[in-house]
């Protein structure tokens, strides 16, 4: 791909924008002899017409002077609103063409990678064949997302395959010997780790037996201990003492 974009030396010229306030000086004198003047004069009834004749002169010269200042500043900038557009439509043009180069190159990285899937795939059908416990445990459980990368080689590929292979099958091999089979080769599945698995299904075969004696456990029956104590003072020093010693009681003074 020839080299389209090379360094340039942009040949932009600028002109600073000029603007000349030739009555400036005699204006911001008229504001402040004007202020200063409005200040001193307080404002009572029987001035009060002429002083907002004097604010409405004075916004009047104000509101004049920003619809003056809105101009000036448009067509300052024109130049450099017409510039800014120009900017903009060569990166539109420029992004436009990047995004395209990045769709293929994210297309052409999956790709490669659905062929590297394939060629592992293959590799694996073949081996798999050896040791005959496919139906239990598949490609999907070997396939790591890195070993697609193109820094994974498939050398390395082919040494964690052997290595999966042999570790699975001498798992495969102990859980088959023990009595709880079916439900080992599950955990396994999920996990590839044999001693996860049998430490997921002892504490689950612990709350199993915590269930069941739970549910062999009789119900305590309540019992209610009835003293009858006739004379008042005696019932007041026996409730005092239960107080005293924190016993929960029902008192009921018949």
């Amino acid at each position: 791909m020839n080299d389209l974009m090379k360094e340039h030396n942009y040949k932009i010229i600028t002109t600073q924008g000029n603007v000349t306030f030739e009555e400036y000086d005699n204006l911001l004198s008229e504001a402040n002899n004007l202020a200063e003047h409005v200040k001193q004069v307080e404002v009572n009834e029987e001035n009060v017409k002429e002083a907002k004749r004097l604010m409405a002169q004075m916004n009047n010269r104000v509101k004049e002077l920003e619809n003056t200042r809105k101009d000036v500043k448009k067509t300052i900038l024109e130049p450099y609103n017409h510039f800014e557009n120009q900017v903009k439509t060569i990166k539109s043009i420029i992004d436009d063409a990047v995004s395209h180069v990045k769709k293929q190159e994210r297309e052409l990285t999956e790709q490669e990678r659905e062929n590297k899937k394939q060629a592992i795939a293959d590799i694996f059908d073949k081996r798999i064949k050896h040791y005959g416990f496919e139906k239990l445990m598949g490609f999907a459980e070997f396939l790591k997302p890195q070993y697609l990368n193109k820094s994974f080689s498939m050398n390395k590929v082919e040494n964690e395959l052997v290595e999966w292979l042999e570790k699975t099958k001498r798992d495969l091999d102990t859980i088959d010997k023990l009595d709880n089979r079916d439900e080992l080769i599950v955990e396994y599945q999920n996990t590839q780790d044999l001693a996860v698995a049998f430490e997921i299904i002892d504490k689950r075969n612990q709350r199993r037996k915590q269930i069941a004696e739970q549910v062999k456990r009789p119900e305590t029956k309540q019992v209610h201990h009835v003293f009858t104590i006739s004379n008042e003072k005696d019932a007041q020093v026996t409730k005092l003492l239960l107080e005293q010693n924190n016993i929960e009681f029902e008192y009921k003074n018949y």
